[in-house]
């Protein structure tokens, strides 16, 4: 879950790829960080990540 996360996928997607529900996608992805997990997305290619206004990375 994690990985697919890292590359881009939504929590839905997640859950439709992995045949489970997008709330255990939620649970599994919020434990990960509380553990310290680095859920830090990939950027695509010829994407660069900017900060956003709430400090938060986008890509553009």
């Amino acid at each position: 879950m994690v990985e697919l996360h890292r590359q881009g996928l939504k929590g839905y997607e997640i859950a439709r790829e992995l045949s489970v529900s997008a709330g255990l996608v939620s649970i599994r992805l919020k434990e990960a960080r509380s553990t310290g997990a680095d859920l830090t997305r990939y950027a695509a290619a010829g994407e660069e990540e900017t900060p956003d206004v709430g400090g938060r990375a986008t890509r553009r």
